[in-house]
């Protein structure tokens, strides 16, 4: 999956970030657990969504991350701590859940089968083409009959790809404040976007003191292309739902 960003920078770049979760709560009222977290991250959504006493199984597979998720799960309640599960694993291969893979959690009671499987933020897109059908297929087999596989979709558009800075973001901190800059630019060469990050740390005077880049291969997929995918490989039917920065979930599901 993409570039490797490192767990403290990553924490930067979503920090704040909410305007996804009330959806993922509502859907996962409506379609019923157990959840699937992939490419769980630092545990954001899982986390939020344990809160709410669903059982969650956060997959990720950068190990880095893993350690993180890790030291979130020594945080929790008890009941929460019975109800989550930490595994490092790729998402596109078929074991996801060979017992050496989990890492936190009964290894004996983890789900298989799931009534919610969460792909957040922008993961569709840092999989190239054959990934994503490996990912779409392993979920359809890992989901409840009634279940949905839920994809937040971000447009990716050529006329944004003009590989000029832009301030997007500013953190205040105890030392001082994080500004985050951001740049997109289109490979024609390799037909993928490369997302750049740049992050700026200043005094409370002002003085900057560090700055750090990170950045992200973006496969381009239109939402239509992501719903003839999601047919392909046997989800029967579509939805999408609108979040609040104009990105999309895509809800699929197996029965009309």
């Amino acid at each position: 999956m993409g570039s490797f960003i490192q767990p403290a920078l990553y924490r930067i770049l979503t920090h704040g970030l909410q305007q996804d979760l009330p959806a993922y709560m509502d859907l996962a009222q409506r379609f019923g657990a157990p959840i699937l977290d992939l490419g769980a991250g630092l545990g954001r959504i899982g986390h939020a969504l344990l809160t709410e006493g669903h059982p969650v199984v956060m997959l990720e597979k950068d190990a880095a991350y893993c350690v993180e998720l890790e030291h979130l799960h020594q945080h929790l309640s008890s009941a929460e701590e019975d109800n989550c599960w930490v595994v490092n694993a790729d998402f596109t291969q078929p074991n996801w859940f060979v017992k050496d893979h989990i890492l936190r959690g009964n290894k004996s009671t983890i789900p298989t089968q799931f009534g919610v499987i969460i792909l957040g933020l922008r993961s569709i897109h840092l999989l190239n083409p054959e990934d994503q059908c490996k990912l779409l297929t392993n979920t359809l087999q890992h989901l409840h009959p009634n279940g949905a596989l839920i994809i937040h979709h971000t447009t990716i558009q050529k006329d944004n790809a003009d590989n000029i800075w832009r301030f997007v973001a500013e953190h205040t901190t105890e030392d001082g404040i994080l500004e985050v800059d951001e740049c997109l630019k289109w490979n024609p060469i390799l037909k993928q976007y490369a997302l750049r990050h740049r992050i700026t740390q200043f005094t409370k005077l002002g003085q900057q003191v560090a700055r750090w880049r990170v950045a992200h291969d973006l496969h381009p997929i239109t939402q239509l292309d992501l719903q003839q995918s999601l047919a392909e490989v046997g989800f029967v039917s579509t939805s999408t739902q609108s979040l609040p920065n104009q990105d999309r979930l895509v809800i699929a599901t197996q029965t009309v």
